[in-house]
């Protein structure tokens, strides 16, 4: 039997340990609290806030309305793979180069002026020589690029689906209707690039030659030879100019500017028909950036005056370079 003095002993050790594991807990600071919550709060509100980038076109489009970018030059292709320069004579689709290139071929030298023809020189058709394409052009499999490139002849002959694919191919689309009249117009809002009243020679449209009366008699007829676009008006005024050549014809947006959208080729547009706008050089009209054409054509009906510039969205906070 346990004496008692030892049972008082251990009680009195457990005690002793009990009030060693407490632990004194401070009482909290309001006072700090407070002054740690209105400096939090007062770094928030002082805070600079970075404010994101803006969106911003690829170097070679121009940003209309902060909604979307726009070609500065009208396309002239490039093959997809090896990027290099494609005959801006020919359609750029391998089966329509072909049979064009071995009709003409055939045909040239053979022009006689059309009954009524009001042409009274000789037929420049049996001068000049059939421009012969690229012979890796000449084979299937070739895509076109679109590219917006300055002092270069931009590409004609393209339908539709020709331009659609070769925008797609640079990764942009084709314009809509009701963007590329706003592109023309320019931040003044004006009917022509240059201003609100028609100006001759101030674009390059209404030129007093046509190509096809040059060649073969007559302007109705053989819009698909490929000597078209080197027809000239004068001696060193060649018909079809250079992108980016007529300086008296670019809608302004803020420092930047949008070359020939009226004049030197017509332009594919998406809308509720196939449309193009524009105008191009030898084209009778002073409607300006309203002028519309292609009612009656298929989307794919092609011809040496039909070309394409391309567009794509400005999407906010995105860096599109």
């Amino acid at each position: 039997m346990e004496k008692p003095g030892f049972q008082l002993f251990l009680l009195a050790g457990a005690l002793s340990l009990n009030a060693c594991d407490k632990t004194e807990k401070p009482e909290t600071d309001v006072s700090f609290v407070a002054d740690t919550r209105v400096s939090v709060e007062r770094q928030i509100q002082t805070a600079e806030i970075p404010i994101p980038p803006k969106p911003e076109c690829p170097p070679e489009m121009v940003n209309v309305n902060n909604i979307f970018c726009i070609d500065r030059f009208e396309a002239s292709l490039i093959d997809m793979k090896q990027e290099r320069s494609m005959s801006p004579y020919y359609s750029p689709d391998f089966s329509i180069l072909t049979r064009d290139y071995s009709y003409w071929i055939k045909m040239a030298g053979s022009s006689e002026k059309p009954d009524g023809s009001v042409w009274d020189k000789p037929l420049l058709d049996s001068v000049i020589q059939i421009p012969a394409p690229p012979a890796w052009q000449m084979k299937e499999g070739v895509l076109p690029k679109a590219v917006s490139k300055k002092n270069v002849l931009p590409n004609g002959y393209l339908n539709y689906y020709v331009a659609k694919q070769a925008c797609e191919n640079a990764g942009k689309r084709l314009c809509m209707k009701a963007e590329w009249e706003t592109a023309c117009r320019g931040e003044g809002d004006r009917l022509y690039p240059y201003g609100s009243e028609y100006q001759q020679g101030q674009c390059n449209i209404f030129r007093w030659s046509h190509p096809a009366l040059l060649l073969h008699g007559s302007a109705a007829i053989n819009h698909t030879d490929p000597r078209l676009h080197l027809m000239e008006e004068k001696p060193g005024k060649p018909l079809l100019r250079k992108t980016g050549a007529t300086v008296t014809c670019i809608s302004q947006w803020g420092e930047d500017g949008i070359s020939d959208m009226v004049g030197n080729l017509d332009e594919w547009v998406e809308g509720d028909t196939p449309s193009f706008k524009g105008g191009f050089y030898s084209r009778v009209t002073k409607k300006g950036c309203d002028a519309t054409f292609g009612k009656g054509h298929v989307k794919g009906y092609y011809d040496y005056s039909l070309g394409v510039r391309c567009c794509k969205d400005l999407k906010d906070g995105e860096n599109q370079h």
